[in-house]
């Protein structure tokens, strides 16, 4: 009597092919490029048990992006920060006489790999508040990472007469070079104020070389090495599926394989 197709082991032989090995041809960094540092996160909220007493008390703070507050009796703080290509930081606080604050520093490190000489990137930024409170402020920098002190090459700030700012411009940079992204966004004081950021980075289309590529803080962002991991492995299973499928005949039943007792009976 025949036995049912339990499994075509050729069929698996034929398609098992090593994607893997073709993912560093599409995303192998210029010999020069440097290593891009994680991005610098700092975010607090805290309001005060005292009138003369500013935010000793209650104090929250994190260091990866999302969200920290801050409460006691009627007052609260709060803070808001996500990452990606376009970071955003959101502050608030509401207080009664004993006042509070929330905010948010990141350090983006970001560089353009490609090969050498420089390469236009676009930089646009919003920022507002909503207080007059000179503890309430958006900011925004990009510099060089040059130690002790790194050279300012673009910026934007509020203030008490410049309660916002939208800033859209593009910067002449070297490849193959890290620089900092600096952001920050503070509401504080007695009452109710909010603060807030939105900036983005780019590569201006028409005007980069065939491979450069602009990347962030490995914490930023997943690289797109490891999107195109992700996609090829789902694709992989799903090639293997169709393929197995095809492999066996329409009209042989698949069964799974018994499970035999090999141990000797007496």
């Amino acid at each position: 009597m025949d036995r049912p197709c339990i499994r075509p082991p050729s069929a698996l032989r034929i398609v098992t092919v090593p994607l893997l090995g073709l993912i560093p041809v599409f995303f192998s960094p210029s010999a020069s490029a440097q290593t891009v540092p994680n991005a610098v996160i700092q975010l607090t909220a805290c309001v005060s048990n005292t009138p003369i007493q500013f935010c000793p008390n209650n104090q929250t703070t994190g260091t990866t992006f999302g969200t920290v507050s801050s409460a006691s009796g009627s007052s609260s703080s709060s803070v808001t920060a996500t990452g990606g290509a376009s970071p955003t930081i959101s502050a608030s606080f509401s207080t009664g006489a004993q006042g509070g604050s929330a905010g948010a520093s990141i350090v983006y490190y970001f560089e353009v790999i490609g090969s050498s000489g420089p390469v236009t990137v676009d930089y646009a930024a919003s920022g507002s508040v909503s207080s007059a409170s000179t503890a309430t402020v958006a900011n925004y920098q990009i510099a060089t990472t040059t130690l002790p002190f790194g050279t300012v090459l673009a910026s934007a700030t509020t203030s008490t007469s410049n309660p916002s700012f939208s800033v859209s411009s593009s910067l002449s940079l070297q490849t193959n070079t890290v620089y900092d992204e600096i952001m920050g966004a503070s509401a504080g004081g007695i009452g109710t104020g909010s603060a807030t950021l939105d900036p983005t980075l780019s590569l201006t289309p028409g005007e980069i070389a065939a491979g450069d590529q602009l990347v962030l803080s490995p914490n930023a962002v997943p690289e797109p090495s490891t999107l195109l991991f992700l996609g090829a492995g789902v694709g992989a299973l799903a090639f293997l599926r169709v393929a197995k499928k095809r492999a066996i005949p329409a009209d042989v039943p698949i069964v799974d394989e018994p499970i035999v007792d090999e141990m000797p009976r007496s």
